[in-house]
């Protein structure tokens, strides 16, 4: 869609991708504060980000919207998944960040799906290499997601030093 960003390395795509998912946060704990429910919230944000979606799929010379629900089966189950996995994380989410003592806390918790991720990657494309591409495995690369795990542990311990997480949720 972004055809001019095709050739950049996918880090930096990854950053600038963090640069501009950062704000939503902050945002959406703005918006909360002046009665807007953060369901309602995050549904405007994601209706931006489809009606953005469609926007470059018809700036763009390789994809037109129609191309976008081609084929419709797959299509369809890709939205059917969207309603339940999305809907139920996103919307347990956007409850979360401003009941948090600060919107980044949420984020560092949902971020623990990532070393199962990495993981399911790798297993999906040695169990069934017909569905899924080649995946490498890193130990340094796991490493990494295992310390950033081990940073959240070490954010939430004051809690679960003092309180029990059921008493005092976060």
């Amino acid at each position: 869609m972004l055809q001019f960003a095709e050739s950049w390395p996918w880090v930096i795509k990854t950053l600038i991708a963090v640069g501009f998912m950062t704000p939503l946060s902050t945002a959406l704990v703005f918006f909360n504060k002046r009665g807007v429910s953060g369901e309602t919230f995050l549904f405007a944000w994601i209706v931006g980000v489809s009606l953005a979606f469609i926007l470059f799929a018809e700036m763009s010379s390789s994809i037109s919207t129609r191309d976008l629900v081609k084929p419709f089966i797959p299509f369809l189950v890709i939205l059917v998944m969207g309603v339940v996995f999305g809907g139920v994380a996103n919307v347990f989410l956007a409850q979360s960040i401003p009941a948090a003592p600060n919107a980044g806390l949420p984020w560092a918790i949902f971020s623990i799906n990532t070393p199962a991720a990495y993981l399911l990657a790798y297993l999906t494309s040695k169990v069934s290499p017909s569905n899924f591409p080649p995946m490498e495995f890193s130990w340094i690369n796991f490493g990494g997601i295992i310390i950033l795990a081990i940073g959240l542990v070490l954010v939430m311990y004051r809690r679960w030093h003092t309180n029990s997480l059921i008493m005092d949720p976060l």
